[in-house]
């Protein structure tokens, strides 16, 4: 989506989801009618008495669950919700995490490889992330071969992805101990190379895939310090933008339990659905001869929800529903009108 950007900066800023929520509702507070009551039918502004809340609770259902795999889960009765999770269970004692869950700054831009700063927030103890070089989910096929698609997108061995009509996201576990230093991103108009840098740092990565049982694409021997653990590298299916396309790297846990998980946001060029993120490449997320696995695009979910519209086309789409509407009930009253004369 167009947003991604903003709200990818957001969501970094923020520190974590339930503060990224709270940002976000403070500004409809303090900035729009959102948190306005009016009872009255003919309100001009604000909304009907819980109105704002089962909108809020439309939009959160209007997406299913997911598991720690990715695959679509249905939603609890809203009656269970509430008599589950009206009171907040008391969390575990437990000794502080000296290594708290730290996004990496997002970075953009064509060719970027830095990365800056970042803000800190504690971890979730319902974490998803995926360990390096671990299985990215369970895959599911059609009788051809292609990935039945999870969240419109699919998995490799070292990557998965999900994707709208207008962006597509790419998640790359990363190992825990890799900071900022051993971490590369480049992307180009057509290209995207994640990889681990540095030697002594590719080596130690190659070796955790080796034992999980994975492989990357590592430097030449003797490559020296400007050698990198390439993980997925190579031609993208169609252009990006990447001026508008971002990244940022996730972390959880400390020690030995450490993890770390780079999401990449391509912002299309063409409003598409992508069969495979790499037609030609290296590392971890190619197959036989350098291509990327293929998903069946014809399972893809292609509906579209009016907020994914710009501006303009929302406004006219509602404009016309609300004409139909109008004319649906003045038709209704007049079917009754002439139902209820009496014959002559």
């Amino acid at each position: 989506m167009a947003a991604d950007s903003a709200l990818m900066q957001l969501a970094q800023s923020s520190g974590g989801i339930e503060p990224l929520l709270g940002n976000i509702f403070s500004f409809l507070h303090r900035h729009t009618d959102f948190y306005i009551v009016d009872p009255s039918e003919r309100r001009r502004m604000g909304f009907g008495e819980g109105d704002a809340e089962r909108m809020v609770l439309r939009a959160f259902r209007s997406f299913p669950l997911k598991d720690c795999e990715g695959k679509p889960m249905d939603h609890p009765s809203i009656a269970s919700v509430l008599a589950g999770g009206s009171a907040r269970r008391p969390a575990p004692a437990r000794a502080p995490v000296p290594a708290p869950t730290t996004p990496d700054r997002t970075a953009r831009g064509s060719a970027t490889s830095a990365s800056a700063g970042a803000a800190s927030s504690p971890p979730s103890p319902k974490s998803g992330a995926v360990p390096f070089g671990s299985p990215q989910r369970a895959v599911r096929r059609t009788e051809d071969g292609r990935q039945i698609p999870v969240g419109n997108g699919g998995a490799s061995a070292l990557y998965s992805w999900t994707q709208t009509l207008t962006d597509l996201s790419l998640t790359v576990p990363l190992p825990g101990w890799a900071g900022k230093r051993e971490i590369e991103v480049e992307i180009g108009r057509q290209s995207v190379r994640v990889a681990i840098r540095g030697e002594e740092a590719a080596r130690r990565a190659e070796a955790e895939l080796r034992e999980a049982g994975a492989d990357g694409a590592p430097c030449a021997e003797g490559a020296g310090p400007g050698c990198a653990l390439e993980l997925v590298g190579g031609e993208l299916e169609f252009e990006v933008r990447p001026g508008d396309s971002v990244w940022s790297v996730e972390r959880e846990g400390a020690g030995a339990g450490a993890t770390a998980t780079l999401t990449v946001v391509f912002d299309k060029v063409v409003e598409t659905w992508w069969e495979r993120v790499l037609v030609r490449g290296t590392g971890g997320g190619v197959g036989a001869g350098g291509e990327g696995e293929r998903i069946d695009t014809s399972r893809i979910d292609s509906t579209r929800r009016v907020d994914d519209f710009d501006g303009e086309t929302q406004a006219a789409i509602r404009k016309l529903v609300f004409e139909q509407r109008q004319a649906g009930a003045a038709g209704a009253a007049g079917a009754a009108g002439a139902g209820g004369a009496a014959p002559e």
